[in-house]
């Protein structure tokens, strides 16, 4: 058969596609495994962490009861909602968004030596979990890489991770539901006198002075409502006897429907206007800050006027 000009251009025209395929295939890109960024690294081996960046340092330690410390803060409790988006993070990082290999530019990810944040995680025997560099965020996601090595992947929906002790700290000082208080007694040089607050067994509304009136309920409640939303500045020692405490200004104790009790003490004024205070003299003393204070004071005030 006779071929045509069209006929040869097409056999030209497809020997081209064919080794343009050809081509292709042996000059396309490397496939790579992807992996856990941290292959080691489960929530039940963690036992300690520890953050590091611009000359503060955050260190966690899982107790023996499953809990998380900040020794640090004389072993006060950690904020478990933190300390588990911490772990979750570290546990979801993968190796999919490989940026670059070229330590030359750790500069512009912001991962380089002395620029960027270390985290470091070890199991109960001390073997090292996860060690991580957080660099630059970007569009809710931050520049990440191992610690030692160079590549530098994106760690989307991981934001930077913050060394505030007071986001690390287990903040809230007393947990109850104002519905269950039964009984307040409050007393300290703030007050004239020692003061009892008995809630009517029949009545969620009705409370009356030990022995004496009634009280107007919603000056109770914003009173509760205070103690429920106070949060602890920083831990200033493990007990009583190791601060200067001074004499309590305030002194409190909750009844609840079960029968058990919560109880505070409020001692000296802070430098700043904050105040000192302690659950009972054998646990941490805590400051709160002059905001805190003044809000407490107040509504002692209008409680007792």
């Amino acid at each position: 058969m006779r071929l045509t000009r069209a006929n040869v251009l097409l056999l030209v025209a497809l020997a081209g596609l064919v080794a343009a395929e050809i081509g292709l295939q042996r000059s396309g890109p490397v496939e790579r495994e992807i992996e856990r960024l941290f292959p080691d690294l489960f929530r039940d081996r963690a036992a300690r962490f520890l953050l590091e960046g611009a000359g503060v340092s955050v260190e966690g330690r899982r107790t023996t009861e499953g809990t998380w410390i900040l020794p640090e803060h004389f072993d006060h409790p950690a904020n478990e909602v933190s300390v588990d988006l911490l772990l979750t993070a570290l546990t979801s990082l993968t190796t999919l968004d490989l940026l670059s290999e070229d330590p030359a530019r750790h500069g512009s990810y912001r991962v380089g030596q002395g620029q960027a944040l270390v985290v470091r995680v070890w199991d109960e025997q001390g073997e090292l979990l996860a060690a991580l560099v957080q660099g630059a965020e970007v569009d809710g996601a931050t520049y990440v890489r191992r610690l030692a090595q160079d590549a530098v992947y994106r760690a989307p929906r991981l934001r930077t991770i913050r060394l505030d002790p007071r986001l690390w700290l287990e903040t809230r000082w007393l947990a109850f539901e104002p519905a269950t208080v039964t009984e307040v007694r409050l007393g300290g040089t703030l007050l004239e006198r020692r003061l009892v607050l008995q809630r009517d067994p029949t009545s969620v509304e009705r409370w009356s002075v030990e022995g004496g009136a009634d009280v107007r309920p919603q000056r109770v409640k914003d009173l509760l409502r205070v103690l429920q939303t106070l949060h602890l500045e920083g831990v200033v020692a493990p007990r009583m006897g190791e601060a200067d405490f001074g004499e309590p200004q305030l002194e409190l104790s909750l009844g609840f429907l079960d029968g058990a009790t919560a109880s505070g003490l409020f001692g000296a004024t802070t430098p700043e206007g904050g105040v000192l205070a302690c659950r009972d003299p054998q646990t941490f003393v805590v400051r709160f800050g002059r905001a805190t204070w003044e809000l407490l004071r107040g509504q002692l005030a209008e409680l007792v006027r």
